[in-house]
C-alpha cells in the first residue's frame, strides 16, 4: 500500500513540474528597446519613399521588393 502512494505521488509531482514547464515556456517574449530598435532598422528600407524621376517627370514612387525596383508614377 506504501509503495502505491509512494508512486502515485512520484506520478503527480513529475506531471506537476512538466506542466509548470509548459507553461513557463508559453509566456510572451518581451523585447528589450535594444532589439526594438533592430527591428526597426532592418524593416527601415522596406516600403515606398519619393525620389527622383526617370525621364524628366516631377512625381513617382519607387517601391523596392528585395533586388527588384518598381517605379509608378502619379497622374
Amino acid at each position: 500500500m506504501k509503495k502505491k502512494i509512494l508512486k502515485a505521488a512520484f506520478v503527480a509531482a513529475f506531471a506537476m513540474i512538466a506542466g509548470y514547464g509548459v507553461y513557463n515556456s508559453q509566456k510572451d517574449v518581451v523585447l528589450s528597446d535594444v532589439a526594438l530598435a533592430n527591428v526597426e532598422a532592418l524593416a527601415g528600407g522596406e516600403g515606398t519613399s519619393s525620389h527622383d524621376c526617370p525621364g524628366g517627370r516631377k512625381e513617382c514612387v519607387r517601391v523596392t521588393v528585395g533586388n527588384t525596383v518598381h517605379i509608378f508614377y502619379e497622374k
